[in-house]
């Protein structure tokens, strides 16, 4: 039996983009001397001629680091390693050291693509390190063809588990085909949109909004590094942009703006994910600029899978959505994941989705948290008579800070290595409606040098992501137990 090669779908799309709009804008970003603006013949040539380079060190299957902030380079990089076949790995460039070595110790990189600061520490770990500025938009002729090995590509992600150290998922390329088709369809993204990339592209949502549904659909995206209001109420005031993939936070900061200083009304599409919009939020931006923030729900393993359309019958904005295309969610008993025993609609139970834009398995430890194709979320949540979905809690640990998730154990695992930290437990508190902080309540061992709250915070914040480190330290002479000796998280979350 001959089984036939199947190109990815993105770079064949892309090349279509390329020859029937060449010079239509693909990414357009702002810099220090103006803007720079990358075509989608620019786009295709480029990362054509980066995959000729990576193919004379890279051989498929091997892994290719990228880390570097939201760039034009970033994505054509990317796409060169799909073409390539690599299995490329995304890592945020706002990792501390310690986590991004743990990170490349267990993927093994070959090859590296990093901003220079990131470069400078990662170079002597991989055999070749691309600098991202050595990444040129208008390359030389190509010598040679380049082989199209990407059906064999994959993107590994980073992503906090239910352990203290973060899994690392693997992605085919067919997944990412999926999610591309599926997030461009569902929330209607054409040529002619213009989208806002504020979430970091090394970012499963970022990478998915800012990059692979945008290039699928054809059109534009406006790259920020992260979220910087008066660069987004600009945007958005001048209508150079329609569509706008946000988190929680970024809608709590454009609430408190009016319509003069904010034209929210020239967005034609709006949603949030990664956490729960509070209502009075949409409430307030419904009432003032006549836009409907919507919801979307997904994640690192799984993809975007859901969808809430404004216009979609029964239409409630405390909802999710309804599945993609071709995604299957149940809701289950929290204490059977049976995924044909199904609970009635309305009633509580446990996420779990079968969809194609899931995980084909974890880098360096065994699926268990997939049975019969479907994905145990560890969301609670329910389905309505329409299929949308309403995520209402939680099964598992993970604590979202800034639409970033954080595994307080793996926290409470590095707090522990300090010589004075006997026992600890890392919770979140509300700084306002939608930012939460972390805080680390800490017994010390009695033969140990005392420690203070300050030593220990700053213990943290040189070992972990900044979002990671706990903004408040309380030493304790004890943390409640159970009677069967585990930490009652739920009695600190209250204090």
């Amino acid at each position: 039996m001959i089984i036939q090669k199947m190109p990815m779908r993105l770079l064949t799309t892309l090349a279509q983009h390329a020859a029937v709009r060449p010079d239509a804008p693909a990414y357009i970003r702002a810099t220090g001397s103006g803007t720079s603006v990358s075509t989608y013949g620019q786009l295709h040539n480029a990362s054509l001629a980066f995959a000729a380079e990576l193919s004379s060190c890279l051989d498929p299957g091997d892994v290719m680091l990228l880390s570097a902030s939201n760039d034009e380079r970033l994505v054509i990089a990317f796409l060169a390693g799909m073409r390539v076949g690599a299995s490329v790995f995304l890592l945020s460039p706002d990792m501390s050291e310690p986590e991004r070595t743990l990170a490349i110790r267990r993927a093994k990189p070959r090859v590296a693509l990093a901003s220079d600061e990131v470069a400078e520490h990662i170079q002597s770990a991989v055999e070749k390190c691309f600098r991202l500025n050595g990444v040129s938009l208008s390359p030389a002729a190509l010598s040679h063809d380049v082989s199209d090995e990407s059906d064999q590509a994959q993107v590994l992600l980073q992503t906090s588990g239910t352990t203290a150290t973060p899994k690392i998922i693997c992605r085919t390329s067919a997944s990412l085909d999926a999610v591309a088709s599926n997030t461009a369809q569902a929330v209607g993204m054409t040529s002619d949109d213009r989208v806002l990339g504020t979430v970091p592209l090394c970012h499963s949502y970022g990478m998915e909004h800012g990059l692979l549904a945008p290039l699928y659909a054809g059109a534009s995206v406006h790259l920020l590094n992260g979220f910087v209001l008066p660069a987004v109420q600009q945007l958005v005031n001048d209508g150079d942009v329609s569509i706008f993939p946000g988190v929680p936070f970024m809608y709590e900061a454009l609430a408190g703006l009016t319509s003069g200083e904010c034209q929210l009304a020239n967005l034609r599409r709006a949603y949030s994910a990664s956490a729960p919009l509070p209502m009075n939020i949409f409430n307030t931006i419904e009432e003032n600029h006549g836009l409907r923030v919507t919801q979307l729900y997904g994640a690192t393993e799984i993809g975007s899978v859901a969808f809430n359309a404004p216009g979609q019958p029964g239409f409630d904005p405390s909802g999710v959505g309804k599945p993609m295309q071709d995604v299957d969610i149940r809701i289950v008993s929290p204490d059977q994941a049976d995924p044909q025993r199904s609970v009635p609609p309305g009633e509580q139970g446990h996420v779990i989705v079968s969809a194609p834009s899931m995980l084909q398995g974890y880098l360096d430890e065994p699926l268990n948290n997939v049975l019969n194709g479907y994905f145990l979320t560890g969301d609670l949540g329910h389905l309505d008579v329409h299929g949308v979905l309403f995520v209402t809690g939680r099964l598992k640990l993970l604590i979202d800070i800034g639409g970033r998730k954080v595994n307080p154990l793996e926290v409470e695992h590095v707090l522990k290595e300090h010589q004075s930290v006997d026992q600890c437990a890392v919770v979140a508190f509300n700084m306002t409606q939608t930012v939460r902080r972390l805080k680390a309540f800490v017994t010390l061992k009695p033969d140990a040098p005392p420690a203070t709250p300050d030593e220990l915070r700053l213990f943290a914040r040189d070992r972990v992501s900044s979002y990671k480190a706990p903004r408040v330290v309380e030493i304790c002479q004890e943390l409640p137990m159970s009677p069967a000796g585990k930490i009652m998280r739920h009695l600190l979350e209250s204090e």
